[in-house]
């Protein structure tokens, strides 16, 4: 107190240059406390003696002194918390200004931490740092127990969430450089954005074409400046007159305009970068100059004598603080970054936070080439850890603003009731929820895909990856985005798929199924995702953490794809059975009934006029969807309709029990060949397709049927194919340009029916008759 008080007589307290208010002093509330500290030491003995042992005095007089010593032992505490919030809260103060203009007051302050670490060491109350705190070192009346750690939060306290500790010199540094960050940030933040090389980052950006978002990117310059997005950008010039009423060429002061293209130098940033370590490390040597002064906040042995005589610190101390100080606030300012760099915008310019997601997407890669590069080349290497952590919040940042955007988009499209359709460059047909959401996973496949150390790493020209450095969070902020942009999808495909089919909307539901989905596959086989083996037996918890937790996320992920992928022959199954059920109904209505079968004569037949009808309602949908499909997606497609119209008439046939003449069974002969030559003449499908179709076993099948119908000798049809034909029921002749016609000759078409007893008992006075039980192809 005696030093204290020299030193306020020596320097006075002078009025802060930045607020005009006169500084506390400090030095009589400490003189206040000791006093107080002294005064009671006695007191406090005799308390302590009588309110430990209840066996001393009568119960009354315990319990009084007891509660006195309780309560002067509150009082303490607060005043202590207090001192403690005081003291660190000056040094944030001062943090703040030029060091160099207040050395005396840095000099005060810092013998006020050593009076207050002195105080806090030898009052009997306190427990030392060591826990938890035994009995024999404390003379606490409060809480003298081994739990005095627990029970220091308690409302006696002022409600500060920390022990009471001394102030320790790392302390010290810790508080300025945490301080520090808050200024070295947004310092950092704009170099990034205005001193990066700009034709550089416009020629990185044609390595993200996959990144697509409802906003179109318009260049490097125009997101930065964001002239496309500010209306006063777009009307006025920086000294507010209009650019209409300009003359080209001419500026405000009568001479030439400068270009309004930025030429940045990527020196420039690096000078901007290594000018505040420069003043930083300024910062920090007066630091370490001041602290040798309180002989309290080091050990002797760290101090040697300088050669002015003033006592200074030896290098060894100084490179350790040195290091722990550039550590803790490179590491704070690139914590503190996010709001700066994103979300403060300028005079010139918008927040990045607000600019197109590919903008922070580059930067986070030339960042990253930055560091990879060689030490000349590099960032130094003390704003590494800023520079990492910078890297990250870019990349995150990127993550998160693309997909809401893309993923908002594609769920307030698919909350649609019509299905929308757009023809795509590649001329093939989707929908626009289905591009919205092969856009979305798309985009975050190949953001997964940077994450894996191949591809973060030019091995050849830089080594093996480090486990550690491994981007984790991106990897879990992209897998738990493409989870539920997966759910979504798949979840949409089914609403909408039943809906479409339930209606009858074949072309809607083909454009979702076999198209939208198709096209999501190829981004299915190229997401790479990491097994996290090489990192299985390290240390660290959180890398264990989030190995575990990617596991189960990829396990989800992939199980969604699979389903995914299953999708188009599920819907296919509920296609063939809403086709059944619009097939028998149609047929119900259409089909003519017994009499018109049961008919006798000779007379020339025809084809019925249902069978027109029939075919257009089930089939010429089907093919007019398919039109816009390749011939692979016809012939799955087109075979099913085809089958299941067929087996639907031959159903409807059978369970009508109709009796069937020679005539009818013309007839009906007739009716089928109606639906081969529709097929054939359909104009919605390629040859090849229409080719596959006809020569469908259902067909065949329907042929054969009216084949036996019109058996009226009742023997048996010969199994024995043809001399060389090669070709068995179901399968696809060798000859792919050989005509229909001959192909179908070569087999009869009874032999694709599966029973034929049963169709001969529909003959008028037929009541079986001999027939095969298995087709030839069994």
């Amino acid at each position: 107190l005696e030093e204290l008080s020299d030193q306020r007589k020596t320097h006075p307290i002078l009025p802060t240059y930045s607020t005009g208010v006169k500084n506390v002093d400090i030095v009589p509330l400490v003189k206040e406390i000791g006093d107080l500290v002294k005064e009671g030491g006695a007191l406090q003995d005799k308390f302590t003696k009588i309110a430990k042992n209840e066996t001393n005095c009568s119960a009354t007089m315990f319990f009084k002194a007891k509660h006195n010593m309780g309560m002067m032992e509150k009082k303490r505490l607060s005043q202590y918390y207090l001192l403690s919030k005081f003291l660190t809260g000056q040094l944030t103060l001062y943090a703040r200004q030029d060091l160099s203009k207040h050395k005396a007051d840095i000099v005060n302050l810092l013998a006020m931490v050593d009076t207050y670490n002195v105080m806090i060491t030898e009052d009997p109350t306190i427990p030392k740092n060591g826990h938890p705190a035994k009995n024999s070192q404390i003379l606490s009346v409060l809480h003298n127990n081994r739990h005095y750690h627990t029970h220091i939060h308690e409302n006696f306290c002022s409600p500060v969430n920390h022990q009471l500790k001394s102030i320790t010199t790392s302390k010290i540094l810790g508080i300025i450089a945490r301080e520090r960050a808050k200024s070295t940030s947004p310092v950092l933040a704009k170099s990034l954005v205005e001193d990066m090389d700009r034709q550089q980052l416009e020629f990185m950006t044609s390595d993200v074409p996959w990144m697509v978002t409802p906003v179109p990117f318009l260049g490097i310059e125009q997101e930065i400046t964001g002239t496309s997005y500010l209306v006063s950008s777009k009307n006025k010039d920086g000294d507010g007159s209009k650019r209409k009423n300009k003359k080209n060429g001419a500026s405000p002061g009568g001479t030439e305009s400068k270009s309004n293209v930025f030429l940045a130098d990527v020196r420039t940033h690096f000078s901007a970068v290594e000018r505040l370590i420069e003043d930083e490390s300024v910062l920090l040597h007066h630091i370490l100059s001041l602290v040798p002064k309180v002989p309290g906040l080091v050990n002797k042995s760290m101090i040697k004598e300088g050669k002015d005589g003033t006592p200074r610190l030896n290098g060894t101390m100084r490179k350790k603080m040195g290091e722990y100080y550039h550590d803790i606030l490179w590491r704070t300012s690139g914590q503190l970054i996010e709001e700066p760099l994103l979300w403060d915008g300028a005079r010139d310019r918008i927040p990045m936070g607000l600019a197109h997601p590919k903008l922070p997407l580059v930067i986070a890669t030339l960042l990253k080439d930055y560091v990879s590069a060689q030490l000349g080349d590099s960032y130094p290497s003390l704003v590494l850890p800023s520079i990492h952590i910078v890297i990250e919040v870019l990349n995150l940042h990127a993550i998160s603003a693309s997909w809401d955007v893309q993923m908002v988009r594609s769920l307030a499209a698919s909350s649609r009731p019509k299905t929308q359709r757009v023809i795509l460059d590649d001329s093939s047909h989707s929908s626009i929820t289905g591009k919205l959401f092969n856009e979305t996973v798309n985009s975050l496949v190949h953001l997964n895909n940077r994450c894996i150390p191949d591809v973060l790493n030019d091995i050849v020209s830089h080594g093996l990856h480090d486990p550690e450095e491994f981007p984790f969070l991106e990897e879990m902020h992209i897998l738990r985005r493409l989870q539920a942009t997966l759910f979504a999808c798949r979840n949409w495909v089914e609403t909408k798929s039943a809906a479409n089919i339930q209606s009858w909307k074949v072309a809607d539901f083909f454009i979702i199924n076999h198209g939208d989905l198709s096209r999501m596959l190829p981004s299915f086989d190229l997401l790479q995702i990491c097994d996290h083996k090489n990192v299985a037996g390290t240390n660290s918890t959180s890398i264990k953490l989030f190995s575990h937790v990617q596991s189960a996320v990829t396990q989800q992920v992939q199980t969604c794809q699979t389903k995914i992928r299953n999708l188009p022959i599920e819907q296919n199954e509920n296609l063939c059975r809403v086709c059944r059920t619009f097939c028998l109904a149609c047929l119900q209505n259409v089909f003519p009934g017994g009499k018109h079968w049961g008919k006798s004569g000779n007379n020339p037949v025809t084809h019925g006029s249902y069978v027109k009808d029939y075919t257009d309602r089930i089939l010429l949908p089907v093919f007019s969807a398919l039109a816009v499909f390749p011939t692979e997606t016809q012939q799955v497609v087109g075979r099913l309709a085809v089958k299941t119209l067929c087996d639907s008439w031959l159903e409807h046939i059978y369970q009508k029990k109709f009796k069937f003449s020679e005539q009818g069974a013309r007839s009906l002969a007739a009716d089928f060949a109606y639906l081969r030559q529709w097929v054939d003449a359909s104009q919605h499908l390629n040859d090849d397709s229409k080719r596959y179709l006809l020569l469908l076993d259902s067909i065949r099948q329907c042929e054969g049927v009216a084949k036996l119908l019109q058996n009226s000798s009742g023997k048996d049809v010969a199994v024995k194919p043809a001399k060389g034909n090669k070709v068995a029921p179901g399968e696809l002749p060798q000859e792919d340009d050989s005509p229909v016609t001959q192909i179908l000759e070569a087999i009869p078409p009874e032999l694709y029916v599966t029973n034929h007893k049963k169709w001969l008992s529909l003959r008028v006075g037929g009541g079986g008759g001999g027939g095969m039980s298995l087709p030839f192809c069994c």
